[in-house]
């Protein structure tokens, strides 16, 4: 087979850092070949990438030995415009990577530095636009799409140049699990016209489209193996700062001693066969934990009456929204992308007014009350938290907030330590926020938000991005918020994470409320996520083998008869 890239002993160490963040790192990737490159923050993913495609060292400046080749070309010797006609990389930041005034002109622009010819040009534009989904949206301006429509976008723009090696730099975030799978299709595509294409990507569910998985921890090669070979590690996955495949960490604490199945239908064979059987009465004190739930949550805190919200350009966002959310509550809110979620979210926190109808807030109509007023008492953190950081240092920027409701300052330093003690970020007080990684600066945003002591909390997409130990650590803090009585509103693409935490659970399509109930009777009703385009996490789908609502191990453990 033909070598595509080859890292030879790669050593990577930034200024003033004592570890190497790629530490003797050997690999070779092949044509037509699909790698994932998998391990927690800061295991060196990024920093191998901005090494392929000559960031590091050409604009990053830092100590490096060892060699990279493509196609059995020194990258060293080669300007990043040279290196660029062969790699193209959709980076995590995705965003800073769009700057046209249409999407058409967008995904244009790339072969147009390339000086094709216009008539290719636009067969390309047309032909990509058609492969990520996008097609319709050749006139929209990129600021007026979703999140999700957006990171579209920003792959669109490079597959339309056709680069012999594709990047994917944990830009399948923002994408709902449909929209993964066509991008993943397409990019199977690609590999069997001869691409090469590395997938940086922390979720077990979509590994079986690779190739080969490779996992980096502290900027070692702790795995290079097939798929399957990788989802019947979970102790090794779970190490490493990745989700494992729930099914082979079920069986494996079930003390399974055989191989660990990780398809679905495998694993419904073998239950059969060693005679698994969930308790009846026991399966009832979930359902009765359910109603508990339900029957002691405080007075509304949230309510919208016949909400609609139509953009500037005509196109609906919200269609009549009847909502009603109680103290103490944890909803999550899914759908697809493009279907309402931020933009409901966006109402909810008075960023946006509707067009017609009403949104309440502790009581208040939303066209009343002062903005910075209710600020105070709904905290909201975007997808893009990274663009709400601006302070020089992180001290700095979780004061800001108290500041301004005009705590006294020894209140304010109380305030932020004890937040930045609850987010585990005590040590960085002095750190500037953009030098921060991507896990730390949602963090960061969090307990900014945490120090104006909001009585309802609104996330959009919180875990984008971040590794399993970082989400983990995310989740428990909202829980025990939760308990104390805060109100989670949460809008996430991730559906084990609303499985294993919320309570109730919003479904969205076409700017409307389609589905609203809790989160097991949700996932139970499989016509309702077919129309809305979601797909159940795995142990769901176990459970429907059983007949039974099952949303995690925990449950499942719990419910199982003889053991």
């Amino acid at each position: 087979m033909i070598q595509t890239v080859t890292i030879n002993d790669l050593s990577v160490r930034f200024p003033k850092q004592p570890k190497y963040a790629i530490d003797h790192l050997t690999l070779s990737i092949e044509k037509g070949e699909m790698v994932f490159i998998m391990g927690k923050s800061g295991s060196g993913k990024s920093t191998m990438i901005k090494c392929l495609n000559g960031v590091i060292p050409n604009l990053h400046p830092c100590e490096i030995q060892g060699s990279i080749e493509i196609f059995d070309d020194l990258t060293k010797s080669k300007a990043i415009c040279e290196i660029s006609r062969d790699i193209g990389v959709v980076s995590q930041d995705f965003d800073h990577q769009l700057f046209s005034s249409s999407v058409y002109l967008e995904v244009a622009f790339g072969p147009e530095n390339l000086l094709i010819m216009p008539e290719e040009i636009r067969r390309l534009v047309k032909g990509t636009l058609m492969k990520t989904g996008l097609t319709g949206f050749e006139h929209r301006n990129p600021g007026t799409l979703s999140e999700g429509e957006r990171q579209r976008l920003a792959i669109a723009s490079i597959l339309s140049m056709k680069p012999k090696i594709i990047v994917l730099d944990t830009s399948l975030t923002d994408l709902d699990p449909f929209g993964r799978n066509e991008i993943l299709s397409v990019c199977e595509m690609l590999k069997e016209e001869g691409a090469c294409i590395i997938v940086i990507w922390n979720e077990s569910r979509e590994l079986l489209s690779a190739d080969r998985v490779i996992i980096l921890d502290e900027g070692e090669m702790v795995a290079d193996e097939k798929p399957k070979d990788i989802l019947r590690k979970p102790l090794l996955l779970e190490k490493c700062g990745i989700r494992p495949w729930q099914i082979p960490v079920l069986f494996h604490e079930m003390g399974y001693a055989k191989q660990l199945p990780i398809d679905i239908n495998e694993a419904l064979k073998i239950a059969e066969k060693e005679r698994w059987v969930i308790s009846g009465k026991k399966y009832q004190q979930l359902i009765e934990q359910d109603a508990f739930n339900l029957n002691n949550y405080g007075e509304q805190v949230v309510w919208t009456t016949d909400m609609e919200c139509i953009q500037p350009n005509g196109i609906k966002a919200l269609n009549n929204i009847n909502l009603k959310i109680r103290e103490g509550e944890f909803v999550a809110i899914a759908g697809r992308n493009g279907s309402g979620k931020t933009a409901l979210l966006n109402h909810l926190n008075g960023i946006l007014l509707p067009t017609n109808g009403d949104v309440f807030i502790l009581g208040w109509n939303t066209r009343d009350i002062d903005f910075s007023y209710l600020s105070h008492q709904v905290g909201f953190v975007s997808q893009n938290h990274g663009s709400l950081l601006f302070a020089n240092s992180v001290f700095e920027e979780v004061a800001f907030g108290p500041q301004n409701l005009g705590c006294s300052r020894d209140e304010i330093y109380r305030r932020v330590y004890d937040v930045l003690k609850m987010v585990k970020l005590e040590k960085y007080e002095d750190e500037r926020p953009d030098l921060l990684t991507k896990g730390e600066q949602q963090r960061l945003a969090l307990a900014s938000m945490f120090a104006i002591k909001p009585k309802i909390i609104l996330l959009d997409e919180p875990v984008s991005g971040l590794d399993y130990q970082e989400i983990k650590s995310l989740m428990e803090l909202l829980v025990g918020l939760n308990q104390k009585g805060h109100t989670i509103i949460m809008a996430t693409q991730c559906m084990w994470l609303i499985a294993e935490y919320s309570h109730r659970m919003l479904i969205m399509k076409n700017g409307g409320i389609i589905g609203d109930a809790s989160v097991r009777e949700v996932f139970s009703d499989r016509d309702l996520l077919r129309e809305a385009g979601l797909i159940a996490p795995e142990m769901v789908e176990f459970g429907y083998g059983f007949g039974r609502g099952l949303l995690s191990v925990e449950e499942f453990s719990f419910c199982l008869e003889n053991w």
